[in-house]
């Protein structure tokens, strides 16, 4: 399953990956694996961890579109 993204991440592409708890939004769930993955399958991946802070208002559950601030 994280064979593309590892084919991209070697021909030097950048990657973003987004998770959405299942809760309410406010909380912070537990990290999953995936990234961890990738990064000791490609030890010189340059890996940095951003927090995204009103993403429940902006751009609510099921919503595709960014809400206008």
């Amino acid at each position: 399953m994280l064979a593309p993204l590892l084919d991209a991440l070697r021909r030097r592409s950048s990657l973003s990956c987004f998770r959405r708890d299942a809760g309410d939004g406010d909380t912070i769930g537990p990290f999953k694996s995936g990234l961890y993955h990738l990064c000791v399958n490609i030890p010189t991946l340059e890996a940095v961890p951003v927090y995204l802070e009103n993403v429940n208002r902006i751009l609510p559950k099921g919503e595709y579109l960014p809400l206008p601030c």
